[in-house]
């Protein structure tokens, strides 16, 4: 996302990708952290080195950084997370329509009219 020069936040890239079987069957708050991940990992060379927000309408990020014990592959993803320098930022699902839109597509292809295209926040 990049504020424009009136203060709203307009999506600059899209990434996404297909879960594989063993992924599908991660509870949603693994499942989000994954999203993250994958998401940080897929632009590095635009987040690294650089402050950035993480915007999601979980508290998966929080809430995985504060468990005991985590599982090891969790434990890879926010060590790999470390390595950049930004802040998270919870914003409720229903003020973020795009990606609640895309997030919740029927057979991959969502209902992306004009008026769902001009979001005013993306989960990253």
């Amino acid at each position: 996302m990049q504020k424009q020069d009136h203060g709203e936040l307009q999506p600059i890239s899209y990434y996404s990708r297909t879960l594989t079987a063993t992924e599908s069957r991660y509870p949603a708050n693994k499942i989000e952290l994954l999203a993250i991940h994958n998401s940080v990992k897929y632009f590095r060379e635009f987040l690294y080195e650089r402050k950035f927000t993480i915007l999601s309408d979980h508290m998966n990020f929080k809430y995985h950084a504060n468990v005991q014990n985590p599982a090891n592959i969790v434990v890879r993803w926010l060590m790999d997370l470390s390595d950049y320098e930004f802040h998270f930022q919870h914003e409720k699902g229903k003020s973020n329509l795009l990606a609640d839109n895309i997030s919740r597509e029927k057979h991959g292809h969502a209902d992306m009219s004009a008026d769902t295209i001009l979001p005013t926040s993306m989960n990253t």
